[in-house]
Order: structure tokens, then sequence, then C-alpha cells
């Protein structure tokens, strides 16, 4: 199981937890700013889940309003958070660039 307790998000520090789950690899829960992952899952499969959870994170905390905002300027948004989140997180980039290989 791979090492990630958190990720920072600006201010915002989101816990990370692995755990089997039934019917999904995982999902973050708004209100109690959490991840959770499926612990059974590994490589690209864990890499694809990590990004698409992120993307929800990101989505949240910037309060991108996906029927109002045109694609560029939620690509631009989206990519931004992406970047702040890889800067402060130098780890997670690791466990990702290993997920990979």
């Amino acid at each position: 199981m791979p090492h990630l307790e958190h990720i920072l998000y600006g201010r915002k520090k989101i816990k990370v937890h692995f755990r089997p789950l039934k019917n999904l690899d995982g999902y973050y829960e708004t209100e109690k700013k959490i991840i959770v992952l499926d612990s059974r899952i590994k490589g690209k499969r864990l890499f694809n889940t990590i990004i698409h959870e992120i993307f929800h994170l990101i989505a949240h905390l910037s309060k991108i309003k996906f029927k109002t905002m045109g694609e560029e300027p939620m690509a631009i948004e989206i990519g931004n958070g992406f970047t702040k989140i890889f800067k402060q997180n130098p780890k997670l980039w690791t466990l990702l660039t290993k997920l990979l290989k």
C-alpha cells in the first residue's frame, strides 16, 4: 500500500485513507475533506483514481461552476489546481511517477 497520508491544497489538508471499497476505486468526501482509495488497486489504475479524485478536490475547493464556466477557463483553473498540488506535495508526485512504471 502506498504511503500517502494527506494532500495539501493551499492551506487545506485533505486526508487520504486506503481501505477496501465495494463497486468503486475511490471517492472524495467533500464535507470531511477526505479522499478514500481502494487499498487493493495498484499501478495505472491507482494513478488514474488518484488523479480523478484530485480533480474533484480541485473543483470543490476552487468552487468551479461547470455549468456556467467555459471550457478554456475551466481547463486553466483545473491545470492551476494540479500545479498547486504537485508543487506542494512532492511525495505525491514521486508516488504518481512510480505508479506509471
